[in-house]
């Protein structure tokens, strides 16, 4: 249903929503780079040097002189490396519900009008055929920060990307505003002192809500009037209706959590982080659950809007 009125499919809006992610992950390592401006931050190369052949064309084959995921870890600075190798297992998390509402209604009338008994008579008719189908689809996906910096297949996978883009007519296929919660992420973790939910306070976590909707609305109501002299009843009034409207609610939560064995720069939760780590290391289950949680949160926040709303409106 997604196509019918914005031409994106479902596969395109993960797409922008999982490639803006990344992008935001790879600013954070291009200012890891440039920490080390003028000092070797790879092999024998400066942060500044590194960067600039990152970002810049070789204008004989019209590609970059060197690629993201073509480095070599290992002749990474060690102060760059210890903070990439810190992140590497990040869980970036997604759950996405796209609901879709569209509503078909067509109807037609019909005015009678006669004289009986000294009194003039209205005779209205209405036909009515009304449809409305509606269709919600959830689903999640999990990646990962080393996948976002280190795999040939996600730099392919989000070539085409545009990060400053906005789209008016369709939010969610536009800038989401996700490389704040990245960055805030990633720096809380590494100046910070961030901590996890109150379930799991020893796994650091962040997370967003974003809802977006978009309402596309279309009708015509043509109609033909009479003003005949009428002594029986006559069709004065006739007119056709045509409303058709389609609303797209999608809702994102975007989990970011740090590897159950790592609980930031700060030593003193280490030993405590690590035995969580041993006991459950499977990150996607643990963000799994962060993420039901989140749901449950909006669901709650959802019902504690409904008074609110309807202050607002009562007189």
């Amino acid at each position: 249903m997604v196509t019918d009125t914005t031409g994106l499919n479902t596969y395109e809006i993960v797409q922008h929503i999982r490639c803006e992610t990344r992008y935001a992950a790879r600013g954070f390592v291009f200012k890891q780079f440039d920490l080390y401006d003028d000092v070797p931050a790879y092999g024998t190369m400066t942060g500044a040097e590194l960067t600039r052949r990152l970002y810049t064309k070789d204008p004989a084959t019209g590609k970059y002189f060197m690629y993201l995921y073509e480095l070599d870890w290992k002749k990474l600075n060690p102060g760059i490396r210890r903070t990439l190798n810190f992140f590497s297992r990040t869980s970036f998390s997604y759950d996405f519900t796209l609901d879709n509402t569209e509503v078909n209604n067509h109807g037609a009338g019909l005015d009678f009008v006669g004289n009986s008994f000294g009194q003039q008579d209205k005779v209205p008719l209405t036909f009515k055929d009304e449809k409305t189908r509606e269709v919600e689809r959830n689903f999640r996906i999990f990646d990962n920060f080393e996948d976002f910096i280190k795999s040939e297949k996600f730099h392919k996978y989000c070539e085409s990307f545009q990060p400053y883009e906005p789209n008016w007519h369709y939010p969610i296929a536009g800038t989401t505003r996700i490389q704040e919660l990245v960055k805030t992420f990633l720096d809380l973790n590494k100046s910070g002192n961030l901590t996890g939910s109150k379930e799991k306070p020893l796994i650091p976590t962040v997370a967003d809500t974003v809802t977006f909707t978009t309402k596309v609305t279309a009708n015509i109501n043509p109609g033909i009037a009479l003003n005949p002299v009428v002594s029986r009843l006559t069709p004065t009034f006739l007119q056709f209706t045509n409303e058709n409207n389609r609303t797209d609610l999608h809702k994102v939560i975007i989990l970011l959590s740090l590897e159950p064995s790592k609980g930031g720069f700060v030593t003193a939760r280490a030993n405590q982080i690590a035995r969580i780590g041993r006991a459950s290391n499977n990150v996607d289950i643990l963000a799994s659950q962060e993420l039901n949680q989140q749901r449950d949160y909006s669901t709650q926040n959802s019902i504690i809007a409904i008074p609110r709303a309807l202050n607002r409106i009562s007189p």
